[in-house]
């Protein structure tokens, strides 16, 4: 072969590469024109929407917290250093005020009031014996059988000796009053709710027992700060007890919001003769603040859907396409919740399939429910 056709067939090669290449090349962009058309298209989801109703309800919220003691007692001894003899109740007697809770070891103390009536006997004796002396004198007052200087002694003893009597009785009362404080005892009704003393160790002026009082307990429920101006004192609360409900009255609002939470604290006494020992100091209790009636709207709350903790309804667009709107629901009304911001009562929500969009969704209607609460 000589060199013109080596060059022919060359050329020819070449060219006859680059069709391939080039129909190779046109069929990729084709298959993936379609693959990317595939990826795009999303079809329609069908859906149930309904327009919100606004009607004049009652708005409620719930609340909880703890129940704590009114009154609480925390009891040491007035005596430091005796031994404990005894221990007559254990952590959850009930106790009444009075009660005998431990007694000390009151062997010295005993031992000092033996001294100290002894010593007022002896007082009562010299003050008989120095009066005595005292009369003779005040007789012979206008006599020379006694000098000025002895009279005065005399009644300057009587004086002395009355005295001493008078700090013996003193002294007996002290002792008396001390014994009486080796009894430790309850100064209030109620319940043992921790104990720190042990048979045969020494007392303490420090916290040996707490009685708590059952007589008036206090609910302490939070309340998201939103809410605070817009309670006052005397406003109604209800209690839930199992089936039943207890009617009360809020009768403190306290002035500290908790940084952390962002909720106040409602403060609302419980007599017994309201909670009649149903409950109890230390219980975690639920109950319902109710606000005047207020226009309310409200929407089917499946329509509701949360998302990274905020609360979200699908709002229909003139053009069938969606708009996530983040909402701020207000109670719970049967099948309805409340919004109280972010949606208008001219718009329609999706209620059946709102789980399933996202934000510029293309929907089909397939119907408009009626809300009929």
């Amino acid at each position: 072969m000589n060199k013109k056709n080596i060059i022919i067939v060359s050329v020819l090669s070449i060219a006859l590469g680059a069709g391939f290449w080039t129909v190779f090349q046109q069929r990729n962009k084709k298959e993936n024109s379609l693959k990317t058309t595939q990826t795009i298209v999303k079809p329609k989801l069908t859906v149930q929407v309904e327009n919100p109703i606004q009607k004049t309800l009652k708005e409620t919220i719930n609340v909880s917290g703890n129940v704590i003691a009114w009154q609480e007692s925390s009891i040491g001894s007035e005596l430091s250093g005796l031994r404990i003899q005894n221990i007559f109740v254990d952590v959850g007697s009930v106790v009444k005020k009075d009660t005998l809770l431990a007694q000390l070891n009151d062997d010295s103390i005993q031992a000092e009031i033996l001294q100290a009536k002894a010593a007022l006997l002896e007082a009562k004796a010299n003050l008989k014996q120095a009066q005595e002396n005292a009369q003779k004198a005040r007789n012979l007052e206008n006599s020379n059988a006694l000098s000025e200087q002895q009279k005065t002694q005399f009644l300057t003893t009587e004086q002395v000796n009355l005295a001493k009597l008078e700090s013996a009785k003193a002294n007996l009362k002290l002792l008396e009053i001390k014994l009486s404080k080796t009894q430790i005892k309850s100064p209030v009704n109620g319940i043992v709710s921790i104990k720190n003393a042990s048979l045969g160790s020494l007392s303490s002026t420090s916290e040996m027992f707490k009685i708590i009082s059952e007589e008036k307990l206090q609910w302490q429920p939070q309340i998201a700060s939103d809410y605070l101006l817009q309670i006052n004192k005397n406003m109604p609360i209800k209690i839930r007890l199992q089936q039943k409900t207890l009617d009360l009255k809020i009768n403190e609002i306290s002035p500290y919001v908790n940084s952390q939470t962002r909720q106040g604290t409602l403060l609302i006494n419980i007599s017994k003769e309201e909670h009649k020992n149903r409950i109890k100091p230390g219980m975690f209790l639920s109950g319902l603040l109710e606000f005047k009636e207020s226009p309310q709207l409200l929407i089917n709350s499946k329509a509701v859907v949360l998302k990274d903790a905020f609360n979200y309804v699908f709002v229909v667009k003139s053009d069938n396409r969606v708009e996530q709107r983040k909402v701020v629901l207000g109670d719970v009304y049967g099948n309805s919740t409340a919004i109280k911001s972010g949606l208008k009562i001219d718009e329609k929500a999706v209620v059946t399939g709102a789980t399933f969009l996202n934000d510029g969704d293309l929907i089909s209607i397939q119907d408009v429910l009626e809300n009929n609460k």
